[in-house]
């Protein structure tokens, strides 16, 4: 009899080992089982499947041995990963597709093991369509300081570039600079300092498959007010990169004499500014400043009547060290024609080039090395100093990144 027993007893472990079945305090079996549900999608497309969009897999777990781990291979479609439950129930993961070309078909699977060790495993198949194009967005445009800054994004990942428009306004709207693959600026000056004025610009963002986004931005800047007798070096835009240029004005208010001359107008800058050859524009600024000729003629030369110019050539605008961490450039205006008068209003602008970073800051040196200093009348009898050159305002300065 007691061998009897020793061999039902056996009969009965190697049949719940063989089985993958548990018993509880009722006597009622139950078995491990895992069931996968079918993919949704979460991404731009919604509940399609897209390749580089987002889905969710569910798998809901039966069984009394927690918790319970569960394995997830999606077959090449996403990244493998896993989970798990405390208890027996229903476990989804959210994963991301891989990019596609062209529509393809997965199968993913999902094995659960529970503190028994014992195991079940259940798979889907389902087809993933091509990667979607999603267009663009501009996420923030501002305007502030002279700068347009613009940031955007794109649920594909791609890189973006992004263009200026200007719709209205009297300004000059530079490329695009501090460029990244999400944001970008652009560099907006007035063409006429003194008046002033508003503006509108219109920022495009392309992803370069066809997808825009646009957006309007409005601004203005303030008329530029001339001093009495005082002499002003104007930058048209606080900052730029470096090896960037920044175009300067030169301008002054009701001077106390008055000439028909401008001689030896030193502009005084920290070394690492350097004109910028073919730039020199006399007058107000113009979209293809002249060098050896001013047509248009306009700014102060317009006023007196001005009919041409002896300017000297481009080459002969050179700087020159003062030894003290900044260079002067000498920039001179003979025209020819026309009368002497009281002048307000632009003499002359150029560009400089700006070799490195740093903060630079505009001015003048009163009296150069020919001993003539900035401008005479018609009979070139005596030379007049303005009353005012220290250039303190708050647009001599230039912030070079």
């Amino acid at each position: 009899m007691k061998n009897f027993i020793v061999l039902v007893a056996l009969g009965l472990l190697a049949l719940v080992s063989s089985c993958d079945t548990l018993n509880i305090g009722n006597g009622q079996p139950q078995r491990l089982a895992i069931t996968l549900a079918d993919p949704v999608g979460t991404g731009a497309s919604g509940a399609i499947l897209s390749g580089s969009e987002t889905a969710n897999f569910s798998a809901t777990i039966v069984g009394v041995n927690g918790p319970f781990n569960i394995s997830w291979n999606f077959g090449g479609a996403a990244t493998n990963t896993t989970s798990t439950l405390a208890v027996a129930g229903t476990s989804t993961v959210g994963v991301t597709f891989v990019p596609l070309t062209a529509p393809k078909t997965f199968t993913a699977t999902a094995t659960v093991t529970d503190s028994a060790g014992v195991s079940q495993s259940d798979s889907v198949t389902f087809t993933v369509r091509e990667t979607q194009n999603t267009d663009p967005t501009i996420d923030s445009l501002t305007f502030a300081g002279g700068t347009i800054s613009v940031t955007g994004s794109d649920a594909d990942g791609d890189s973006l570039t992004f263009t200026a428009a200007l719709d209205s306004g009297d300004v000059t709207v530079g490329a695009a600079s501090a460029t990244t693959a999400t944001s970008a600026q652009f560099g907006v000056s007035p063409n006429d300092i003194l008046a002033g004025g508003n503006f509108t610009v219109t920022v495009t963002v392309s992803d370069g498959k066809g997808g825009t986004d646009s957006d309007s931005v409005s601004g203005s800047f303030d008329a530029f007010p001339l001093a009495d007798d005082t002499l002003y070096a104007i930058a048209t835009s606080s900052s730029t990169s470096a090896g960037g240029n920044v175009r300067v004005v030169i301008a002054t208010g009701d001077t106390a004499n008055n000439f028909q001359y401008l001689n030896g107008c030193g502009v005084v800058c920290e070394n690492g500014a350097s004109y910028a050859s073919t730039t020199f524009d006399v007058g107000n600024p113009d979209d293809t400043p002249d060098v050896g000729s001013a047509n248009p003629i306009d700014g102060v030369w317009a006023d007196m009547g001005a009919t041409s110019f002896l300017l000297a050539p481009d080459n002969f605008i050179t700087g020159t060290d003062l030894g003290d961490g900044t260079s002067r450039t000498d920039f001179n205006v003979t025209p020819l024609g026309g009368s002497d008068i009281t002048a307000n209003g632009l003499l002359f602008n150029f560009e400089y080039t700006f070799a490195s970073a740093g903060t630079y800051t505009l001015g003048f040196e009163a009296v150069n090395v020919v001993s003539r200093t900035y401008y005479q009348d018609s009979s070139a009898a005596t030379d007049f100093f303005w009353g005012d050159i220290t250039n303190s305002h708050a647009f001599n300065t230039i912030t070079v990144n």
